[in-house]
C-alpha cells in the first residue's frame, strides 16, 4: 500500500517522504535517503502548477455554484482551498516524479 505523501526513487526503488513544506507549495531540495538522487522542483514551475491548480478549484467551484444553487457560494469558496492544495500537489507530484526519473537516467548513463 502507497503511503500519502511518498514517492518511489527511480533510480534505487526506495520509497522517499516528501516533506510536508512541499506538500504545501513551499520549494525545498530533499534527498532520497538511500541512493541520494537529489528531488527538487522549480520555483516557477511550483507556481505556474499552483496558478493552474488554482483555476481548476475556482473552476469546479463556479460549475458547482451554476448548477445546484447560488447558497452554496460560501461553502463552496472555503471547500476551494483544500481542492486548490490537493489539486496543485497532485500535478507537482507529477512534474517532481517525471523530473526525477529523467535526472536518474542521465545519473546512470555517466555511470
Amino acid at each position: 500500500m502507497k503511503q500519502r505523501h511518498t514517492i518511489v526513487c527511480p533510480q534505487c526503488g526506495t520509497s522517499v517522504k516528501l516533506p510536508w513544506l512541499w506538500v504545501v507549495g513551499v520549494e525545498t531540495v530533499f534527498r532520497c535517503p538511500s541512493c541520494r538522487l537529489p528531488f527538487k522542483t522549480g520555483y516557477k514551475t511550483g507556481a505556474a502548477l499552483s496558478a493552474l491548480g488554482l483555476a481548476i478549484a475556482f473552476t469546479i467551484v463556479q460549475i458547482v455554484v451554476f448548477l445546484f444553487s447560488p447558497y452554496l457560494t460560501i461553502p463552496a469558496i472555503i471547500a476551494a482551498i483544500p481542492l486548490w492544495i490537493a489539486i496543485a500537489s497532485r500535478m507537482r507530484r507529477a512534474v517532481l516524479i517525471r523530473r526525477a526519473t529523467k535526472r536518474a537516467s542521465q545519473r546512470t548513463q555517466k555511470n
